[in-house]
């Protein structure tokens, strides 16, 4: 009996040893800095997974891929592996890969240069699949590193560019300059070819206006459209404004006063279809802001509020709100759908109240920064005055107001206000985590 005894408390032991050494991903618990120097000493990749705190697909990673021993086997072996919030700590490390969407994944050799870099949630297969593709890639002429350094000597040459382009996309990398370089010594397609027409479109995301690829789908827009497909004239019809919108989008990510004034120039030439919801006030402010003209952004918000407040009264408002809301709620009860409950429920606050307080927020956060006159503090508080009369518990009011108390030295509402703001701050939203930052530096000032 002893004896049997025995024998079961082995099996038991051997198999808790087993489980024991079977885990998952090791993420270490220290710096971006202490990483690099441990992969670089112990002549390893770092393996940085970016998360956010509000990001559900890296929640599904750190609950059901990370934890699997087969991905554990291969990371702790092969990498040094950290786990960086690209809003908090891993901040810095962030912006210099340009980490915008989570999770990313990004493999470092010691000299702290990408290798490979993917991003979004992955099965386990997908996630050991990439962890040996980037070492791998770690002595191959094909990583990210090794390409970039060939590139300034090489982009004269069309067969190196062409790889370059898709191996730039892969790694997760801004493909337009060598793009417009490609197409400006490429001979391999002409420039009226089903196949130019097809690479536009197939990489219109990366094109910006006054380039080489902007100058080939004009010229070559009426060839195109008697090739193209249904589906094709769809977006070739589209592409120009697409362009714009990129051009727009990549002047503000980069904050360059010049291509924000190219894609001014050319958004005016859009047909009408494409200039709904916006105009040149608008962008008139955001460049103005740009490039910190104080004096002039000021006289252009004074304007645009002073126009938004005077299109409808706030009764006026709250009417026809009310008025959209029943109106859409009897619709929905109707024909009961997600999306229709998340829509039900900010219309419920007020369709143009909402919209209204949106671009208060908006214009008033650029004119705090710009401005620390009481004259033009007694302005902006006018605006939240007018946004509370619409919502008056609006978040993104209180956090304004907020920012606003803080500024002008009274730390006790400002540190009210920010609470009530992060308190109503939809869950979900990735700001939230930025807006409680602020407010513990708030409380350690």
């Amino acid at each position: 009996m002893m004896k049997k005894s025995l024998g079961i408390g082995l099996v038991l032991l051997t198999l808790f040893a087993a489980k024991s050494l079977a885990q998952g991903v090791d993420f270490l618990p220290i710096s971006y800095e202490e990483a690099l120097e441990k992969a670089q000493a112990e002549d390893k990749l770092l393996f940085v997974d970016f998360y956010t705190v509000w990001c559900s697909p890296c929640k599904q990673m750190e609950k059901k891929v990370f934890p699997e021993a087969e991905v554990g086997e291969l990371y702790n072996k092969e990498f040094i592996n950290i786990k960086l919030d690209a809003e908090r700590e891993g901040k810095v490390a962030a912006e210099k890969f340009e980490v915008n969407s989570y999770p990313t994944f990004l493999f470092i050799n010691g000299d702290g240069e990408m290798i490979f870099k993917d991003s979004g949630s992955q099965p386990i297969a997908s996630m050991i699949a990439m962890g040996e593709k980037a070492n791998i890639l770690r002595t191959s002429d094909m990583n990210l590193v090794s390409l970039q350094k060939l590139y300034p000597e090489k982009k004269d040459n069309e067969q190196f560019l062409r790889l370059y382009i898709d191996k730039i996309i892969e790694y997760g990398q801004d493909p337009h300059e060598s793009i417009e370089a490609w197409l400006s010594i490429q001979k391999s397609i002409e420039e009226d070819d089903v196949d130019m027409m097809e690479f536009l479109m197939d990489h219109q995301q990366y094109l910006l206006v006054d380039g080489k690829a902007e100058q080939i789908l004009e010229e070559n827009f009426d060839e195109f459209m008697s090739i193209a497909t249904k589906m094709e004239e769809k977006t070739l019809s589209r592409m120009k404004n697409a362009i714009v919108k990129n051009t727009k989008e990549k002047a503000l990510e980069d904050q360059n006063p010049e291509l924000y004034l190219a894609f001014m120039k050319n958004w005016e030439e859009l047909p009408e279809n494409f200039k709904r919801n916006t105009g040149p006030l608008d962008f008139k402010m955001e460049y103005n802001a740009m490039v910190g003209n104080a004096e002039e952004f000021n006289k252009l918000a004074v304007t645009f509020m002073d126009s938004l407040q005077s299109l409808k009264t706030v009764e006026e408002i709250k009417t026809e709100d009310e008025a959209f809301y029943q109106n859409f709620k009897e619709k929905y009860l109707e024909k009961p759908s997600l999306m229709g409950e998340i829509m039900l429920k900010n219309y419920e606050e007020g369709r143009t109240a909402r919209s209204r307080v949106s671009e208060i927020s908006r214009v008033g956060s650029e004119y705090l920064r710009l401005n620390d006159g009481k004259k033009e503090s007694k302005q902006l508080q006018k605006w939240i005055d007018y946004g509370y009369e619409l919502l008056p518990d609006s978040y993104l009011l209180h956090d304004l107001q907020a920012e606003l108390f803080y500024k002008f030295g009274d730390k006790e509402k400002a540190l009210a206000y920010k609470e009530m703001a992060i308190n109503n701050w939809p869950e979900k939203d990735k700001i939230l985590s930025t807006k409680q930052d602020e407010l513990a530096k708030m409380k350690q000032d």
